[in-house]
């Protein structure tokens, strides 16, 4: 199982938002400051997942098997970290 974690500043309120993916059934799960805001089981292949951070739209890209390759995206701005 993969992991990968972010902090992230929107309109001034800090989230943490962790991704855990298995890198081999591409089933996951994203949380936003310790809740569950997104799960899915086995996919072929990996796919982009939306949710919501605060009042704000979250994109999660799972490019890569591994961690490293991860993308998060929040209001349609990369979150380097």
């Amino acid at each position: 199982m993969g992991r990968r974690v972010w902090r992230v500043n929107v309109k001034g309120k800090e989230y943490n938002i962790e991704v855990r993916r298995s890198i081999w059934t591409n089933a996951g799960k994203i949380r936003v400051d310790g809740a569950v805001v997104d799960a899915w089981g086995f996919r072929l292949w990996p796919e982009d997942r939306y949710f919501r951070v605060g009042d704000s739209t979250a994109q999660f890209l799972g490019t890569g098997l591994f961690p490293s390759g991860w993308e998060l995206h929040v209001d349609r701005k990369i979150v380097i970290s």
